[in-house]
């Protein structure tokens, strides 16, 4: 039922434009990485957390090149990106996403980079990334799941 509501809202021009990437092959899949994980954060703030995991879209804001949704597998570098009032987004990664590893920031960073993406002005979804729950800064569950 509620993809059902999620393309009516599309219909009706509800949420700005967005495109669909496909998954690739795994073995296309791993750059720089010999395992991915499972379970990756993302630093936000409160409404962006609440946008992502309500929608299942991201945005791509004020990222460093490339132009990329950043995640890490550390929840303290999270909180570092999320700021004070901001939280963190729990986000289950299917085997075979699109990710790459960088050093960028510490070990434990990926990011599924969107080429072409214009910061601010389209949101997108990105099967295999998928936001399950939000941690504030304490690390206390306030929406979604753990795992």
């Amino acid at each position: 039922m509620m993809v059902y509501q999620f393309f009516q809202s599309i219909q009706a021009g509800n949420l700005p434009q967005f495109k669909i990437f496909p998954v690739l092959f795994p073995s296309l899949a791993v750059q720089k990485q010999i395992v991915q994980p499972r379970k990756l954060y993302q630093g936000t703030s409160r409404e962006n957390a609440i946008e992502i995991v309500k929608t299942r879209l991201w945005l791509i804001g004020n990222s460093p090149e490339p132009r990329a949704i950043w995640m890490t597998v550390d929840l303290e570098n999270a909180k570092d990106y999320a700021g004070e009032s901001g939280a963190r987004v729990i986000i289950k990664v299917r085997p075979g996403t699109r990710l790459t590893a960088t050093e960028r920031g510490g070990n434990g960073v990926y990011y599924h980079e969107i080429p072409e993406a214009e910061p601010y002005k389209e949101y997108y979804f990105i099967p295999g990334l998928t936001p399950i729950g939000i941690l504030n800064n304490n690390g206390k569950l306030i929406a979604g799941q753990r795992k």
